[in-house]
């Protein structure tokens, strides 16, 4: 059985702070000089910058002109020093003449110029506005969704009963309007484990809520239940990466996946367990009213704009009647079911069963006259990835599970894009899921099948399940 060897960096501020006062002390970078020092790829925490940066990367020479940061930080002479290998960078430098930390959040790209090369080398530096260390600095990510996050430790959800979502979907007219996640959220290998989030207490009818004028949350944006998971939308700038997600479960009302409801930025890097779930409410037959392990819409679609190195092994589904559309809703298909069948002469509506006329709601109404989705499966708008993509989805698993209500079995796809053809009304082909598969536990143990995942993220070993490992690690000199 192989192990992880790589030492993770505890972020606590005391542990932080105290670390690096040993490398602000003796910065000479000895064998046995107590400095921390990043391998590879580094972050800061923004309330906690210490004294120095130290970070193993290999350079032509010892002998450095400049390093940028940003476009307004420029670090030269004494403010660098390159020994053994390793970097080690003044955080003095990061500061103007007036005191002022002259880095934004987010991710950053250290440009590093060496004396008789034209070579530039990059490494990656993460700058966070908060490192999360519980439940509740998960939870309160919703009073600055823009910000960067790293999680210190697993993350246990359990002492929040009902775990509200974090970003907002936004409208025109909404108050929080722009509060989609539009950050950085970087798990460092780490879980978010034991959190329920539901939009409902009755999973058997969208109407309760709305009806009884009882909701679980305040905010318009989450008590409908639209776009539900651990994220509610991922906006076009935000990134989830580098995380696991351990008996998360999510119940949503049209649209969710354990990730995110809906995902318009990067979800990379990310590991679902089998003991997570997501359960939609209602499904009204229109391509993007789904539910997926990894989220319900994807409309991602560019090269940092996509999901990407995805594993779920969690298991969706759909409430277990065709219930909740509402009375108003239903009366009027039996409208544009009679329209529809108006050239035909053995129709009538009286005839149409309550069962009926609900199947038909469910599945076709203006969006489609059967009841398969764009990609011609009848899935009961139940999937192992993602609901649809109208973006891109890459190199991404997900273990089979049986879809099963009372009016429907089958396995599990793992997603759908969409296809003009088959669903006129939603417009032109788009959409793409590439190298992507259902699979049993067994299959997933094949390493050949990650040939394209990250080593410097992921574990990865013939025989098991990968596994995230630190992404940000570090060692002691």
């Amino acid at each position: 059985m192989h192990k992880r060897v790589k030492k993770i960096l505890s972020v606590s501020s005391i542990l932080f702070s105290s670390l690096f006062a040993l490398t602000a002390c003796n910065n000479d970078l000895k064998e046995g000089s107590g400095a921390i020092v990043f391998n590879k790829t580094a972050y800061v925490d923004l309330n906690n910058v210490p004294d120095h940066l130290n970070i193993k990367v290999d350079l032509p020479n010892t002998d450095i002109e400049y390093i940028n940061i940003g476009t307004r930080v420029r670090i030269k002479d004494k403010q660098i020093r390159y020994i053994d290998g390793i970097l080690s960078i003044d955080t003095k430098a990061l500061y103007n003449d007036k005191g002022d930390f002259q880095v934004n959040s987010g991710d950053r790209v250290a440009k590093i110029k060496c004396k008789g090369t034209t070579k530039i080398q990059e490494i990656n530096i993460l700058f966070v506005d908060k490192v999360i260390k519980n439940a509740q600095d998960l939870q309160d990510i919703n009073k600055n969704p823009s910000g960067s996050y790293i999680l210190a430790n697993d993350i246990d959800c359990s002492s929040i009963s009902n775990f509200e979502p974090l970003g907002f979907a936004t409208s025109a007219t909404s108050s929080t309007i722009n509060k989609e996640f539009l950050g950085v959220f970087d798990g460092n290998g780490y879980a978010i484990k034991n959190l329920t989030s539901r939009y409902s207490n009755n999973m058997t009818s969208e109407e309760t809520s709305r009806k009884t004028d009882i909701y679980l949350f305040e905010n318009e944006s989450h008590k409908m239940g639209n776009m539900f998971g651990v994220f509610q939308l991922i906006g076009p700038s935000g990134i989830v990466r580098n995380t696991a997600f351990k008996n998360v479960h999510i119940f949503g009302r049209t649209i969710a996946g354990v990730i995110a409801g809906q995902n318009s930025g990067l979800i990379e890097n990310c590991f679902i367990d089998e003991n997570c779930t997501a359960e939609i409410s209602t499904h009204f037959y229109d391509e993007s009213c789904n539910v997926g392990g990894i989220c319900g819409l994807n409309d991602a679609d560019d090269t940092n704009q996509c999901i990407r190195n995805v594993i779920s092994l969690a298991k969706c589904s759909i409430a277990d009647q065709f219930v909740g559309y509402g009375e108003e809703y239903i009366e009027g298909n039996k409208e544009r079911l009679i329209e529809e069948n108006k050239n035909n002469p053995d129709f009538d509506i009286d005839s149409v069963s309550q069962d009926e006329l609900m199947r038909w709601t469910f599945y076709g109404g203006t969006k489609g006259s059967d009841k398969k989705d764009s990609n011609g499966v009848e899935t009961n708008g139940v999937y192992g990835g993602v609901g649809i993509s109208y973006g891109a989805v890459m190199d991404c698993y997900a273990a089979n599970f049986a879809i099963k209500t009372a009016h429907f079995s089958a396995p599990a796809y793992f997603g759908q894009t969409h296809v003009y053809l088959n669903k006129i009304a939603d417009g032109p082909d788009t959409g793409s899921i590439r190298n992507c598969a259902m699979k049993t536990m067994e299959e997933l143990k094949d390493a050949s099948l990650y040939s394209d995942f990250p080593t410097d993220a992921w574990n990865i070993y013939d025989g098991e399940i990968p596994s995230l490992s630190a992404y940000y690690s570090y060692f002691v000199r």
